[in-house]
């Protein structure tokens, strides 16, 4: 009886972290079974209010997804001048460049208010890609999405920041050279956050989606 428990106690667990994936465009369109098998390599974790989840330039090496409380993402433009580039709440994710390439962290993420997540490590992703070719092929397409807003976004920024450099008036109204770390950092950013090129497995023949033009929700590649 203690086992069928036990065992009862993992399915409403496991369930409960693939409604969790379900919030996120990245997990968005997968089938139920693709779900568990995602939730199977997910880990959770509790953060405080106050918390450092990881710092800028610190090595990246998992996705971050909120299942409960507030995050926020920040980075430092020049001594003691930190900027915040998003508050991020449940059903966000953050990080995920991270899985794709392990590189260093571009920002930092901190606990605004006790944070539940789920954890993904670049190791578990790889292996689920290599053992369900097609699963692999709909996660690496969904992480091309939301890099792809998200360059958007930042080439948005950054043609905004040189069009009032050349008029002559910074962003603010203040007077004043242009903000040169905002835009260097725009810059870097959008350098780094180019989607990887990868060839289509021989055996899929899959036509890659059309990149969706809505409004992205906040997702921050760290």
């Amino acid at each position: 009886h203690s086992r069928l428990t036990g065992a009862g106690r993992e399915e409403e667990r496991m369930a409960s972290k693939a409604e969790s994936l379900k919030q996120s465009p990245i997990f968005a369109d997968l089938s139920g079974e693709e779900l568990q098998k995602v939730a199977g390599a997910t880990k959770e974790k509790t953060f405080p209010e106050g918390g450092t989840i990881f710092t800028e330039s610190m090595a990246g090496q998992s996705l971050f997804l909120i299942r409960s409380g507030n995050v926020k993402i920040s980075k430092m433009l020049g001594e003691g001048d930190e900027r915040t580039l998003a508050i991020l709440g449940p059903g966000e994710c953050f990080g995920e460049m991270a899985i794709v390439d392990g590189g260093p962290r571009s920002a930092s993420a901190v606990v605004v208010k006790k944070a539940e997540v789920l954890t993904l490590d670049k190791k578990d992703f790889q292996t689920l890609c290599e053992g369900n070719p097609k699963l692999g092929y709909k996660l690496m397409t969904n992480l091309t999405r939301v890099m792809v807003k998200r360059l958007r976004g930042a080439q948005d920024k950054l043609n905004a920041a040189l069009e009032h450099a050349l008029r002559g008036t910074p962003q603010g109204g203040k007077g004043g050279s242009l903000d040169v770390p905002l835009v260097s950092g725009l810059h870097a950013s959008f350098e780094r956050q180019r989607p990887p090129f990868r060839r289509r497995p021989r055996d899929l023949e899959i036509q890659a989606p059309a990149v969706d033009h809505a409004p992205a929700r906040h997702a921050v590649a760290l």
